[in-house]
């Protein structure tokens, strides 16, 4: 697509698998403006025209070229992947191999540009020299350009090739450097087959990385391991690219972690004045890597993420030849600070020939200091020892003041002292400390090595200020238990040290520390008590208190070597008990052995297991016997059941159990096995019988002593026959009725009497 002056947006769809030699996808000119928000050009190609030898025909912008004053603004989710380009501008090109009459403009808030590649310069985004007073520039806020690969196969200079991006510059009086704006850049994860692999700037190159809403380059790679920033200085073989190049580095990454940069070639730490001013000289380098790494308020202010790009020369994330400018300026302030020396006349022939001091900074107000790197100072011609840190940040990146301090590094033989301010300058003085001897004696408290428990000898380390010296003292009967710590500083920094001891501990001994470094200190070692507890606890092996016999309290006694020392009562529901705080050593150095006993209890056993007591006791039984009695003219009627059941009742309520009484156990069994108790009181047992047909049961006696069930005839009461017998009755039957009749006559006529003589008693 060809936007010639006019205006087009672009919200979705695809423009793809198209070929020319400017913009394989859109080719922008002579103020055309393109704005995309949406939607992806993929898969396009820019292919070299047949007039290279200028070169002025080259292949430019695989997705998208803008020459003559034009204008791409790509935001949203817009998507630039996997175009082609054989010479610059795998992805995007701002302007061409040729000039441009115009001032061509990519700003890019959003977005993502994947996945092309270039033959030389710029994998994925190429920015071109302006000519004139024109600008040729972009300008990078939010998005993201990944893995984007500049081959350093093409017919143009690619030294320098970028494979995120390159920025192309130009000696001349007609020319001006293109230019890369980025904010909040992350850079990592690049790497350049030469140096550089997160940024490498040549001769003509001015690059400027700063605080402010600026970038954090870590952990790229480059022809080292570790390899995140390359500039070079050279005029020879470098034609109108040649030059010395100017630069300014942060000391902190995005949101302001230290970058703590080092020299790739030996690791050392770059100090601070390294990493601003103007590189000369043929050949001269910065090289360095990050010894630091993002945080997480780094990666909080991340917007713009150049990763997992590649360079076939240098510059990984991004090669440049122009200018390159990452984060924006803010105000700065310097810091001056002055070296003095106070030592005894004739002591000066031992200063060092260069001292090293640290910067550090806070934010007012917060307790979290962070440091910002180092430089070093030598004394000038007059032998003064001065130093100025220069263009620091003024605020953090949300306007807070810092607040800075210095440091100065140990100097063997002196102590350091530092003074003043950041307004006004802060001045250090070094001195020749005092020295200081402590003493450290011993003092045993364990009944002249009672036991013989003390050991051979002991040692006492030394501390400054809370920290471990390493110094150690030994102390025995050799040197009467004591020694003392000899030629020690009495100051760092211009303050007095504070030094105390601590005692590698003794097995068995309690360490008391009493005295200071000025009158001496006195480690004294007690004999410590080993103590113990002995807990127990009781279990009732009784039916759950079945027969009521369980007592309210127990008493439990405690022995040490046979020899009673304490003693417990114990009470429900826990039925535990506890001796605590009992000596496990006797006089002589013995372990002394514990046993408990537990008073006698009533009605139970008792078993001691360890410190746990055991109670036995197993209710009481009985048995219950039944007798079964017939009253029936020995079963004259034939009505007798061959057998009778009888049931057990405990307190009135039936138990399930049942006996079977025949006659072939004689009528008589037994319950046996019967509780005497429940819940600690007596059952009371009782039977009764399953009815018998024609029978009336009686049941006399009690639990004790047996039961006796008497099961007596009813009598038939007689029918008066309808019409007289016709026949006799059968003997034996006849026999019956004769009996009855008689008996009832007798007591018919024993009534009769009876009424007639109480009469005559009364006419008396």
């Amino acid at each position: 697509m060809k936007i010639d002056g006019g205006n087009v947006t672009m919200t979705g769809g695809d423009i793809l698998n198209n070929s020319a030699t400017l913009g394989g996808g859109v080719f922008l000119r002579s103020g055309g403006k393109f704005s995309m928000s949406g939607g992806a050009i993929r898969y396009n190609r820019t292919v070299n025209g047949p007039y290279m030898v200028a070169p002025n025909d080259a292949g430019a912008g695989g997705g998208v070229c803008l020459v003559d004053g034009a204008t791409f603004k790509m935001s949203g989710s817009a998507h630039i992947q996997g175009n082609t380009s054989d010479e610059i501008g795998g992805g995007v090109s701002v302007g061409n191999t040729e000039v441009s009459f115009g001032s061509n403009i990519f700003e890019m808030t959003g977005g993502t540009i994947e996945g092309n590649v270039s033959r030389a310069t710029g994998g994925g985004v190429f920015v071109q020299a302006a000519y004139g007073s024109l600008e040729s520039y972009a300008k990078i806020t939010a998005g993201s350009i990944i893995n984007n690969k500049m081959l350093g196969t093409g017919t143009t200079n690619f030294a320098f090739g970028g494979g995120g991006i390159y920025v192309n510059g130009y000696v001349s009086n007609n020319f001006s450097n293109g230019k890369l704006y980025l904010e909040n850049v992350v850079v990592t994860d690049n790497n350049a087959t030469g140096q550089g692999g997160g940024l490498a700037s040549c001769p003509i190159s001015d690059t400027r990385i700063y605080l402010t809403s600026g970038g954090a380059i870590y952990e790229n790679t480059g022809e080292s391991n570790r390899d995140d920033l390359y500039i070079l200085s050279g005029l020879l073989g470098w034609g109108s690219h040649g030059g010395n190049p100017e630069y300014k580095i942060s000391e902190t990454m995005l949101g302001g972690q230290a970058y703590e940069w080092r020299h790739v070639a030996d690791g050392r730490e770059a100090e601070l004045n390294e990493l601003s001013g103007k590189l000369t000289g043929e050949g001269n380098t910065i090289h360095l890597y990050a010894g630091g790494s993002a945080d997480a308020q780094t990666n909080a202010l991340a917007r713009v993420f150049i990763t997992g790009n590649t360079s076939g020369t240098r510059g990984g994330g991004i090669g440049s030849n122009g200018t390159v400018i990452i984060g924006i300026p803010s105000e700065t302030l310097d810091i001056s600070v002055q070296k003095e020396w106070s030592e005894p006349e004739g002591a000066s022939a031992n200063r060092p020939e260069r001292i090293e001091v640290e910067l550090w900074h806070k934010v007012a107000g917060s307790e979290e200091e962070r440091y910002m790197g180092f430089e070093s100072i030598v004394p000038d011609a007059d032998g003064n020892w001065n130093v100025t840190f220069e263009g620091l940040p003024k605020y953090d990146p949300d306007g807070n003041i810092y607040e800075y301090r210095v440091k100065e590094r140990p100097v063997e033989g002196y102590e350091s002292q530092v003074t003043g301010d950041q307004e006004n300058g802060f001045t250090i003085t070094n001195s020749i400390p005092r020295e200081i001897e402590i003493p450290v004696e011993k003092v045993w408290v364990d009944d002249d090595n009672h036991g013989g428990s003390r050991p051979e000898s002991i040692t006492v380390k030394l501390f400054a200020n809370g920290v471990d010296t390493d110094k150690r003292l030994v102390l025995n009967e050799d040197n009467n238990l004591s020694g003392a710590f000899a030629n020690l500083p009495m100051n760092e920094a211009g303050e007095e040290i504070l030094y105390t001891i601590e005692e590698i501990s003794v097995e068995g001994y309690a360490s008391e520390i009493t005295g200071d470094a000025t009158t001496g200190f006195t480690v004294t070692n007690t004999r410590e008590v080993e103590k113990i507890t002995i807990e127990g606890s009781k279990t009732w092996n009784d039916h759950d208190n079945q027969d009521g016999k369980r007592p309210e309290t127990i008493r439990i006694r405690l022995l040490a070597d046979g020899k009673e020392v304490a003693q417990k009562e114990v009470s429900g529901p826990e039925w535990s008990w506890k001796f605590e705080d009992l000596d496990q050593i006797n006089a002589e150095g013995g372990k002394i052995v514990y046993t408990i006993t537990e008073d006698v209890v009533e009605d139970y056993s008792t078993v001691v297991d360890g410190y746990d007591v055991t109670n036995n006791h197993t209710p009481g039984k009985t048995s219950v016997q039944v007798t079964k009695s017939w009253s029936d003219h020995n079963d004259q009627d034939g009505l007798r059941p061959e057998s009778v059941t009888i049931r057990l009742m405990a307190d009135g309520e039936a138990t399930g159990q049942e006996l079977t009484l025949t006659a072939k156990n004689h009528w008589t069994g037994t319950f046996e096995d019967l509780d005497v108790y429940k819940d600690g009181k007596k059952i009371i047992y009782s039977v009764e019988e399953v009815s018998v047909d024609g029978y009336e049961s009686s049941i006399t006696g009690e639990a004790s002593t047996g039961f006796k069930v008497t099961n007596t005839r009813k009598p038939d009461i007689p029918v008066k026959p309808k019409k007289p017998w016709t026949r006799l009755p059968k003997t034996g039957v006849l026999s019956s009725y004769l009996n009855l009749y008689g008996g009832l006559l007798f007591v018919a006529g024993s009534a009769l009497l009876g009424i007639r003589r109480k009469r005559e008693n009364l006419k008396k």
